[in-house]
């Protein structure tokens, strides 16, 4: 009898906290796995881990959808399906725009001369989406942005006043809502843009055909076991499926409509 030597694969999450903990947690779950092994160290800055999957030092990583087509080297694997019920049962999120609970503002409309932060120039939730829904608005856009780090930074920037609104990705916003429960008091929800396509797993060029293969499988059987299952749930997931890339124009449409507030002197960065 031929033993098979489990394959070992390095990954990122260049996402939020719950898909950073959602990979720690697979990387646990898959240590008893007979052919899988997961590797993760999350990098201090974000910038590490983008330039370990784009390399090729990392095989796989979880990517905003936008950056992942920027990327000829990575092509997308499998995505999570959120729980949420707004979701329908679909690989979709959504950018949340959230205010201050004692803010004047209630609509986009209102926001077209506000202050925002974002969170970096890469993101679709934080960035793109805002940036090309208010190219739409009826009222010129006279406001600014300004860059938090991340969405967690673009949360409490507006917690406490320090600008007038964020978008912030819908799976980042529940999942902070969840560790702190008194934001649900403290921010407003005012527009959900979307849906877009889940952010998925991409995986990198270099890595061959039979590791893909146990990869995919793992993840697309994960919901089938009580450990798995109750993974996933933790983590505001149902179950996996396959993406690919072409599921994900759609972005380009959104960056281009986008690009039109780019250059008005919007961005301050």
């Amino acid at each position: 009898m031929t033993l098979v030597r489990p394959i070992t694969v390095d990954v990122v999450s260049l996402l939020g906290p719950g898909h950073q903990q959602h990979l720690l947690d697979l990387v646990r779950l898959f240590e008893t796995h007979p052919q899988l092994n997961l590797k993760y160290q999350p990098a201090e800055l974000w910038t590490t881990d983008e330039k370990s999957l784009r390399n090729g030092n990392a095989q796989a990583g979880f990517i905003c959808g936008l950056l992942g087509l920027e990327h000829d080297h990575l092509d997308f694997l499998a995505v999570p399906v959120p729980l949420q019920e707004r979701s329908k049962g679909q690989p979709v999120y959504f950018s949340d725009v959230i205010v201050h609970r004692d803010s004047i503002f209630d609509n986009l409309n209102d926001l077209a001369y506000a202050h925002w932060a974002f969170n970096d120039l890469t993101s679709l939730s934080g960035l793109a989406a805002p940036l090309s829904r208010l190219a739409q608005q009826s009222a010129p856009f006279g406001g600014r942005f300004t860059p938090s780090g991340s969405h967690l930074q673009s949360i409490q920037q507006v917690r406490a006043q320090q600008v007038d609104a964020a978008a912030i990705d819908s799976q980042v916003l529940s999942w902070v809502m969840q560790q702190q429960p008194r934001l649900r008091q403290e921010l407003r929800i005012i527009e959900s843009i979307g849906p877009f396509p889940a952010p998925p797993l991409a995986v990198h060029r270099n890595l061959d055909p039979r590791s893909r293969q146990v990869l995919q499988e793992a993840l697309l059987k994960l919901h089938l076991t009580p450990a798995g299952q109750d993974l996933l749930h933790r983590s505001g997931f149902s179950h996996y499926q396959i993406t690919h890339k072409d599921q994900y124009q759609i972005l380009h449409k959104v960056a281009s409509q986008a690009s039109v507030l780019h250059h008005t002197g919007a961005l301050h960065v």
